[in-house]
């Protein structure tokens, strides 16, 4: 079995080499990681080619990273969109209206944000999404556009919030009532946030596809050679579900022969009907055909083993076992990985590697506050908040946190002699 950012790396290699003629190619990918493997396995192919010169990589980014280059606008980070998505909520309540505090918001804030990215990443049209549950009620009749099951749930939904018969406690009925007050909201809460954004030049990920996928809709590739400028060939690699905008922008680029695309479908799972997945790489591959065959036998099916291990350090441990009893030391590391669900057990997983092991793949960072230079941070700023002077006007430290620094292993690392000796 080739791995397929390897067939994809050995397909495009002579052509980037300029061993074989062909156009400029710009790659694609869903995620950096995806990237990072393809320069890796590009340049292996480069190096194990006599005949083959050196030459520049060619352009490659994560398709978030293109959309908002192409779009033009700075991507707000998630405590700016918070705040202006709050300041949006509290712009269109009714007057006379209290808004909830923003502790209380922020979990909202957090749906509305991931909902409103789905808008515009699909292209969907947020008047119609968003309807007012009471309007749809009286209507009475089905809007053109839905099927009999979409309409069934709807009614269903609308049903639940404006039962005639209530019989419910005051807390269940605020509850609904809280819900139906910021759905109502969600439209003009919409509009005044992307408004907000779009005065100051920033934008979520799904707003800056949104932006292009539009202005890509209006002029065409046109719009493409602007903010990419050069006669590129964009290469698609390894995309799966394609949201609304990356079919704007696939379906353009097709039309106009700039387009190419690798799918990853070679495996039998992929192909099984019963996996919802094989229906996406399905319509794909017919959509946007294979730039080039891939093969045949693909990642076969999978094999698992299940091992029962009470503690998630246990299973870290387990795991080291494993890795030390089934692949040699100084194996290429991107051959075995290891997938954790939990990024606090990184550290116990890498105390427990043999001592001949010196890189290992894991497929989760670690985080920042789990590590010890964190936690130093941390004990240094509780230090100077509980500082209290003595009757003598002395500064005083409280002797718990005081500990906790002589005892964090940066500390003991940055220590010399006299320190070690005070301590």
């Amino acid at each position: 079995m080739t791995p397929f950012l390897l067939q994809v790396a050995r397909h495009y290699a002579p052509v980037l080499s300029g061993r074989e003629p062909g156009p400029n190619y710009f790659f694609l990918f869903p995620n950096r990681r995806s990237m990072l493997f393809f320069r890796k396995y590009l340049g292996e192919e480069q190096r194990l080619d006599p005949a083959a010169a050196p030459f520049i990589l060619p352009p490659m980014e994560p398709v978030d990273a293109f959309f908002r280059r192409a779009s033009g606008v700075r991507k707000a980070d998630r405590v700016s969109l918070i705040l202006a998505l709050y300041d949006s909520y509290k712009a269109s309540l009714p007057e006379g209206q209290e808004a909830d505090s923003l502790d209380e918001f922020v979990y909202w804030g957090e749906v509305m944000l991931a909902d409103f990215n789905d808008v515009d990443s699909y292209l969907v049209a947020p008047e119609s999404l968003f309807t007012n549950l009471a309007e749809w009620k009286s209507l009475g009749t089905q809007p053109g556009g839905l099927s009999d099951t979409q309409r069934a749930a709807m009614e269903k939904l609308v049903g639940h919030f404006f039962d005639d018969g209530e019989a419910l406690d005051f807390g269940r009925k605020k509850v609904k009532r809280d819900f139906l007050q910021l759905w109502d909201l969600l439209l003009p809460v919409y509009r005044r946030f992307n408004a907000a954004l779009d005065a100051a030049g920033e934008a979520s990920d799904g707003r800056a596809c949104r932006l292009f996928a539009e202005r890509v809709r209006k002029e065409g590739v046109t719009a493409v050679d602007a903010a990419f400028p050069g006669d590129w060939t964009f290469v698609f690699v390894g995309f799966n579900a394609l949201n609304g905008c990356e079919q704007t922008v696939l379906d353009t680029l097709f039309k106009a022969g700039r387009a190419e695309c690798c799918w990853d479908c070679s495996s039998p799972m992929l192909s099984d009907p019963l996996n919802r997945a094989s229906r996406f790489v399905a319509e794909n591959v017919a959509r946007y055909p294979q730039a080039f065959p891939i093969d045949p036998d693909g990642l076969g099916m999978p094999a698992f083993h299940v091992i029962s291990v009470p503690s998630s350090v246990g299973q870290a441990s387990v795991a080291a076992t494993i890795l030390g009893e089934s692949v040699p030391p100084g194996s290429d590391p991107i051959e075995c990985a290891v997938v954790l669900p939990d990024e606090r057990m990184m550290m116990p997983l890498l105390n427990s590697l043999p001592a001949a092991w010196e890189e290992v793949n894991v497929t989760m960072g670690y985080p920042m506050s789990d590590s010890v230079f964190y936690g130093l941070m941390s004990t240094l700023a509780d230090m100077q908040l509980y500082l209290r002077n003595n009757r003598e006007g002395e500064p005083c430290f409280y002797h718990r946190h005081v500990e906790s620094v002589f005892a964090n292993d940066v500390f003991r690392i940055a220590c010399g002699p006299e320190e070690e000796a005070v301590v």
